[in-house]
């Protein structure tokens, strides 16, 4: 029998995927981009275009062609910048997610977590009773299920949401009892 995965889990595996997919795009592009900066060198009263970067501690300059030539060169390395910029918020992100996954939540994160959290269960809870929006909502947030839920330390956001939803379907019905966590 496999075993039940709760919310919290689905949503950090998804974004773990997800940040790990676009780290691994990102990098392929940044293979294709040119890294360094521009340089202009004058020779002759003409001037020059070098692509100037770094291999190891060696500074390189490359030769791109004349001024004229390089409107190409400069988009694609300020997309490159881009791109760069890009990784290193995933990279924090993926720290982010390693540390949810840990279990070390702070406020603002289970606040973000909470709302994720009311929105699917509100919708579980209008296919499961044929309530509208408004009245799931309702009962919801103003049930003795929710209370717990408000309180990260009793762990009852672990839950998937359609769990959440039965309990809440056992509240009203006047038996709730909260499986272990």
């Amino acid at each position: 029998m496999e075993k039940e995965k709760f919310y919290i889990d689905v949503i950090l595996e998804k974004e773990k995927k997800r940040n790990e997919y676009m780290q691994e795009v990102y990098m392929n592009a940044l293979l294709q981009l040119p890294k360094g900066s521009l340089f202009i060198k004058k020779i002759n009263g003409r001037e020059y275009c070098y692509l100037r970067y770094r291999e190891k501690e060696k500074v390189i300059l490359k030769y791109v062609g004349t001024i004229n030539q390089i409107d190409n060169l400069k988009s694609m390395i300020e997309e490159r910048k881009r791109i760069v910029r890009l990784l290193d918020m995933l990279k924090k992100e993926n720290k982010r997610i390693q540390k949810m996954e840990k279990n070390k939540m702070n406020e603002r994160s289970y606040e973000t977590l909470l709302y994720s959290i009311v929105t699917s269960v509100v919708d579980k809870l209008m296919n499961l009773n044929n309530w509208s929006e408004d009245e799931a909502l309702e009962k919801f947030t103003t049930s003795k299920l929710y209370t717990y839920l408000e309180k990260e330390e009793t762990k009852v956001w672990q839950y998937s949401a359609l769990m959440l939803a039965k309990l809440l379907n056992d509240e009203i019905e006047g038996h709730l009892v909260l499986p272990e966590v």
